[in-house]
């Protein structure tokens, strides 16, 4: 793991570790299977938004792997599963990061981060 996601990790971690993202965070940790399929889905979009945000604050200038790898990092440390589970879980994540990523590239525009932070504060 690089420095810059180190950094990012620990930030990401951070805001997901809030009290208002306790419930999320104990669903991945305790819920069913299906409540931790869900909490994780849910989750991507908002860690994809952070990364960027994070980023961007920090001046850090990461790559697009270093920003998935801090992702997925984090919520595959989240997310308990069965032994078995454990070898797909990080590949199926990347893969989720990946193909989200990819949509907003191609619905939106490369320049999604800037859209997305205006509609989500009403500009």
């Amino acid at each position: 793991m690089t420095v810059k996601t180190e950094q990012l990790l620990n930030a990401l971690s951070e805001h997901f570790l809030s009290p208002e993202r306790a419930e999320l965070m104990r669903l991945l940790k305790d819920g069913t299977d299906e409540e931790k399929a869900r909490a994780a889905i849910s989750m991507v979009p908002e860690a994809i938004f952070m990364i960027e945000q994070i980023d961007k604050d920090m001046q850090l200038l990461a790559t697009g792997a270093e920003k998935k790898h801090a992702i997925v990092k984090l919520l595959d440390d989240a997310i308990r599963l069965p032994f078995w589970a454990e070898l797909f879980d990080g590949p199926l994540l990347a893969e989720l990061v990946d193909q989200m990523v990819k949509w907003y590239n191609t619905s939106i525009g490369h320049d999604w981060i800037d859209k997305l932070k205006s509609i989500a504060l009403g500009a």
